[in-house]
C-alpha cells in the first residue's frame, strides 16, 4: 500500500479562502468595468444628441463657407467614376432667401467615413467642383440630414 499524505485543514481552508476572495475580486472588476463601460455610453449619447442638436442648427441658418459631409451622389448628378454611392465634401457658395447654392468637392469615396475625416481635417487642401452648382431650399438641407444624406457639418 501506497502512503499517501493527507493535507492539513488549514490548507484546505486556506485554498478555499483563496479561491472565494479572487472570484469575489473578480465579479467586483467586473462590476466596476461594466458600470465604467455604461457611463462611457451614456457620454457618448449626450454628446451626439448636442452634436445633432448643432448640426440642425446650422443647417437650419446655412451660411457661405459651411462644409457638409454628405452622400454626393444623393445631390449631384455628376458621374464620380464608382459604383454605388459616392461620399465626400460640400461646401455653402451662396444663401439667397431660401435657396442654398453648393458645390461638391471634386473627389469622392465610397468610404462614408474619407467624408468624415476630410470635414474634420485640413480642407484647404480639398478642391470643389465650382462648375456644377447645386440650388436647394432650405428646408432640403433638413430633409437631407434627417434621411441621413448630410450626416456632419462645420462652420
Amino acid at each position: 500500500m501506497r502512503y499517501r499524505p493527507v493535507r492539513p485543514a488549514s490548507v484546505f481552508i486556506s485554498t478555499v479562502t483563496r479561491q472565494a476572495m479572487e472570484s469575489l475580486i473578480n465579479k467586483r472588476a467586473l462590476s466596476w468595468l461594466l458600470l465604467l463601460v455604461a457611463i462611457m455610453a451614456a457620454g457618448c449619447g449626450q454628446r451626439t444628441a448636442a452634436d445633432q442638436k448643432r448640426q440642425v442648427a446650422v443647417l437650419q441658418a446655412p451660411a457661405v463657407g459651411d462644409y457638409y459631409a454628405a452622400e454626393l451622389t444623393y445631390f449631384s448628378d455628376a458621374d464620380f467614376e464608382r459604383s454605388g454611392r459616392a461620399f465626400g465634401l460640400m461646401k455653402v457658395v451662396a444663401v439667397e432667401g431660401d435657396e442654398v447654392t453648393l458645390v461638391t468637392e471634386n473627389a469622392a469615396s465610397t468610404d462614408r467615413n474619407m467624408a468624415l475625416e476630410d470635414l474634420q481635417g485640413n480642407i484647404a487642401g480639398i478642391d470643389f467642383d465650382d462648375s456644377e452648382r447645386i440650388v436647394i431650399a432650405k428646408s432640403e438641407l433638413l430633409d437631407a440630414h434627417a434621411a441621413g444624406k448630410i450626416f456632419a457639418v462645420r462652420r
